[in-house]
């Protein structure tokens, strides 16, 4: 797999993967690589012609790349360190407190600490047990408007589970009847919780991705479903 250094490499370098499907798909990884998934006897020419014409679509999702690299950096738990919270990007105030709070105020993060300040693995610990908790309570709602949104009885709704995931956003077991969210999801907007939420419980009628399954995804998801998606995997990976 290749990783790209500069944009203006873009349109050269690039790892190909080839499928059954009939049409390319065009990817930009969080670590900044480019992957193409076209048809099995697409010609190579014709992939570096379908490539260097998204040359500008790769460059602005390179830069999105970079900025969350930087972010990513930037992710201390002192004050002015930077926590991302349903889409919005937050600088943490850190203050010494007679207990433990979290409270958002304008567009910081106020952590009160009974510890000092300047215990960045205790701090983080906080940040962290609220926003899982934070995730509870969200998702929760997120989960349950969207198994109504698709028609379905309490008695029919898969558990809730959620976990930390290190490749996928959600995931369906038809074995457990249980639908599992990445909890670092809580740093995405709300869209891409109810999307991923939705894209799940289409699995409980089709466990696959084929024709069918993005049927289901046309008639339940919300309009504009999959410029979230594309968002989910460049900006909040």
């Amino acid at each position: 797999m290749l990783r790209l250094n500069r944009a203006e490499g873009a349109s050269k370098s690039y790892h190909l993967v080839r499928t059954k499907r009939k049409t390319v798909a065009l990817i930009v990884r969080s670590d900044g690589t480019v992957e193409v998934r076209a048809p099995l006897r697409m010609k190579k020419a014709r992939i570096d012609q379908f490539v260097a014409s998204k040359q500008g679509w790769i460059v602005k999702q390179l830069h999105k790349v970079e900025h969350a690299r930087q972010l990513a950096a930037q992710k201390r738990y002192v004050t002015g360190g930077l926590v991302r919270y349903l889409g919005t990007t937050y600088s943490l105030y850190v203050a010494e407190s007679v207990s433990n709070q979290i409270h958002i105020m304008g567009e910081k993060l106020i952590v009160e600490t009974a510890r000092s300040a300047d215990d960045e693995e205790y701090t983080e610990q906080l940040v962290n047990d609220w926003l899982s908790n934070q995730a509870r309570e969200v998702f929760t709602q997120q989960y349950e408007s969207a198994c109504q949104h698709m028609g379905m009885t309490e008695d029919h709704m898969p558990r809730l589970r959620i976990r930390t995931m290190k490749t996928r956003w959600g995931s369906y077991s038809s074995k457990t009847h249980r639908v599992c969210l990445n909890v670092r999801l809580i740093e995405a907007p709300v869209e891409a919780i109810r999307m991923v939420c939705i894209h799940e419980l289409c699995h409980i009628q089709n466990l696959s991705h084929d024709k069918a399954f993005y049927e289901l995804m046309h008639r339940y998801q919300d309009p504009g479903w999959r410029a979230v998606k594309k968002s989910l995997n460049t900006e909040w990976r």
